[in-house]
């Protein structure tokens, strides 16, 4: 296990791109979606503060990356006590 530097997202992408093998990366919603691109991949819409449900399956293939966008649980919700105020 690793703690990476969020200010240095294209360096950390990088290395993971130099490093052979299968890499679990956990990233909070404000930098996951730039590691996504720095690694070639499609993020998709931004990531919501509040949205703790999106994995991203980045993969390096022959013909170029691949990006899989996959949801953990039944979904996120955003509860009325913290949902920001409109």
């Amino acid at each position: 296990m690793a703690i990476y530097d969020a200010s240095a997202l294209e360096a950390f992408a990088a290395e993971l791109l130099s490093i052979p093998g299968r890499h679990l990366v956990v990233g909070h919603s404000n930098t996951t979606h730039d590691l996504v691109t720095a690694l070639g991949g499609d993020p998709g819409l931004p990531i919501e503060s509040l949205e703790y449900d999106r994995l991203y399956l980045v993969s390096m293939e022959e013909g170029g990356v691949r990006t899989i966008l996959l949801r953990f649980g039944s979904g996120h919700r955003v509860f009325r006590d913290f949902a920001p105020d409109t």
